[in-house]
């Protein structure tokens, strides 16, 4: 007799990223994705958002759920959100502040800006693990295994 249900938990382990922090800069869709699986395998995602309108996807509807987007819920969900404003020296002192401690840094900001003023960038990044655009789709799949194997990696 084959069974349909079992009663033990698929695994007791811990979930693979479990203890990293992924401090996330992304917005459209690869990057929040990325972020988004992250988080699902364990990962503490500390999405920063723009303070005055937050991330765009925000108003990406309908359909909404409350006042924000399904699409924005559904990409976002097991996430932290932290407003800092990146044009302020205040804002960018925090940014630094929390890339020090993250294990993960994800962006995807146009090309260039990482170089016009944003204060991490790839090649002097705090966290062990910097993924940026263009390459946020094929990062993912990167920085969940080296991450877990604590292996540092930059992909551009």
């Amino acid at each position: 007799m084959s069974r349909l249900f079992y009663d033990e938990a698929m695994s007791n382990a811990a979930p693979p990223l479990d203890g990293l922090v992924a401090l996330d800069f992304t917005h459209a869709l690869a990057g929040p994705y990325c972020t988004m699986l992250m988080a699902t395998y364990g990962g503490n995602v500390v999405e920063v958002e723009e303070p005055e309108h937050g991330d765009i996807g925000r108003a990406w509807g309908p359909p909404f759920q409350g006042s924000d987007s399904a699409y924005f819920v559904g990409l976002n969900s097991g996430k932290k959100s932290l407003a800092i404003d990146l044009k302020t020296p205040e804002g960018l002192e925090h940014c630094r502040a929390l890339a020090a401690i993250a294990d993960i840094l994800i962006e995807n900001f146009r090309p260039g800006a990482c170089r016009s003023g944003f204060p991490i960038r790839p090649d002097r990044c705090a966290a062990p693990h910097h993924c940026s655009e263009p390459m946020a789709r094929r990062c993912c799949a990167t920085c969940l295994v080296r991450a877990r194997a604590r292996v540092p990696v930059t992909v551009r």
